[in-house]
């Protein structure tokens, strides 16, 4: 069909997706409730004010004869509703859905014939995880279960790719190399590529591999140092130990160390004393702190059953301060956070601040791509917090603009950062936080703003400030044209 692309919604992500369309040459339309017609943005293009599920409204917006739908409102409802409107009117029009709710995305395209749904946490979260430890990142894109990553290298004069040919670049058959351009020069892409042209310091290359390969590329010998970068799991459940158990509070380890010498002290009582064998001596020594039991009390004759009495009176009331001192202390660290803190790597591991939809995919992400993620996030009764924690990601609970949480979270010795919260203004100042931390730190800021991201990169000094915006717009336009 060769009529209007038709967009319903134009709220942050729909003005880039209009944008975009745009750059394509194609007719466009436009619904929108709320959309002033004299903004300039809708230049150039059809504009149908009203409710994109009202069948008058689309009707009027010449739905019948369009090429194409690209619901993008923020509800879900809302799209769901549009797009069921827009298959009954038109049964053969393709249609492009945004959806929040990723356990509907896939199950939508099954149960809708020629929709496709797609998720902007789950198109976002790959390009935020690949910037986190790559640094250079143009687009990601799966191929069967393995991710690719499109990437452009200005190659630096003390490169190893230096002087070596174009093609030798790909001498493991790893990469594939997309373009390449010398300093100063127009890119030369695919088939006019030259293998055999040396590199220099300053030229431009793009290529896609694997997000692995293309880190290896880019930090030459990074296999290498894997295995010292990160200790064997006795290694560091024996950290995760020796940590926790020097930060208990002294009246903790003062009560537990005097009730084990009482208890192994009783024991070595009854059997060099009283000639029990080792086990049968814990049993009754146990038997008699926890229980009161007198076990055969009247077995024992002149000074066992004094030692019998002493050690029923003074269990009892060790037991019981043990109990309240311990009981206290968990109180008050809160249990899951005393041992989650202990978990978190001393340095190396990518930290993600905010766990909502978009975070868990990036959690996701680079658990996949087998690095360790460590996440912060606000509140403890969060959705997504014991799935993380079924991973083996540590979750440490706190406010990320506070220093003390960031330092709990080792962000100054992180390999990357990634801020990604519901807020933007939350989220640019942990960006500046961390910078402070440590001036040197690759930090990802996720931003609804594009505006805010540009400025961001410019002007405060955060060169990696994204808008989710702008990294999802070409995706709801490429399944049209």
């Amino acid at each position: 069909m060769q009529g209007p692309v038709l967009l319903c919604g134009v709220g942050r992500v729909g003005w880039r997706v209009l944008e975009c369309l745009k750059t394509t040459g194609v007719a466009i339309t436009v619904v929108d409730r709320a959309a002033d017609p004299a903004d300039p943005r809708l230049a150039g293009v059809r504009f149908v004010r009203g409710d994109c599920r009202d069948e008058a409204v689309l009707k009027a917006a010449g739905v019948v004869d369009c090429r194409g739908v690209i619901v993008a409102t923020s509800d879900d409802l809302v799209n769901i509703s549009c797009a069921l409107m827009v298959r009954r009117l038109t049964p053969d029009v393709r249609i492009v859905l945004r959806m929040f709710n990723q356990n509907l995305v896939n199950r939508l395209g099954k149960a809708v014939p020629n929709v496709t749904a797609l998720s902007v946490s789950a198109l976002s979260a790959p390009l935020l995880a690949l910037s986190a430890i790559t640094g250079e990142v143009l687009a990601a894109f799966p191929v069967a279960d393995e991710r690719r990553q499109v990437v452009e290298l200005t190659v630096a004069p003390e490169s190893p790719l230096v002087g070596r040919p174009v093609g030798a670049i790909d001498e493991q058959r790893r990469y594939l190399t997309l373009a390449h351009a010398p300093a100063g020069q127009s890119p030369r892409l695919l088939l006019d590529v030259d293998p055999g042209e040396r590199i220099g310091p300053g030229h431009r290359v793009l290529v896609v591999a694997r997000p692995n390969d293309v880190r290896r590329l880019i930090e030459p010998g990074w296999d290498e140092l894997s295995e010292i970068l990160w200790a064997g799991k006795l290694r560091r459940w024996s950290r995760v130990a020796y940590r926790t158990i020097s930060e208990i509070e002294t009246p903790v380890k003062v009560c537990a160390t005097i009730l084990l010498v009482v208890l192994f002290g009783s024991a070595a009582t009854y059997h060099w004393g009283l000639g029990h064998p080792w086990y049968d001596g814990l049993y009754r020594t146990i038997s008699l702190i926890f229980t009161g039991s007198d076990m055969g009390g009247t077995d024992y004759e002149g000074w066992a059953k004094v030692f019998v009495s002493l050690i029923k009176m003074f269990g009892t009331l060790l037991v019981a301060a043990f109990t309240a001192i311990f009981t206290n202390y968990l109180i008050r660290a809160r249990l899951g956070g005393v041992f989650e803190v202990r978990r978190i790597p001393d340095g190396g591991h990518v930290l993600v601040i905010g766990l909502g939809n978009v975070g868990y995919r990036v959690v996701e992400e680079l658990d996949r791509m087998g690095e360790r993620p460590v996440v912060v996030e606000r509140r403890a009764d969060n959705a997504f917090v014991p799935s993380c924690r079924r991973r083996g990601v540590p979750v440490l609970i706190g406010d990320a603009t506070l220093r003390e949480t960031l330092h709990q979270a080792r962000a100054k010795a992180a390999r990357a950062v990634i801020v990604c919260t519901a807020g933007d203004l939350a989220n640019l100042e942990i960006a500046l936080i961390v910078a402070e931390l440590n001036e040197k730190q690759r930090v990802v800021v996720r931003l609804g703003d594009s505006v805010l991201a540009e400025t961001a990169r410019t002007a405060a000094g955060v060169k990696m400030a994204l808008s989710l915006p702008e990294l999802t717009a070409p995706a709801f336009v490429s399944p049209k044209n």
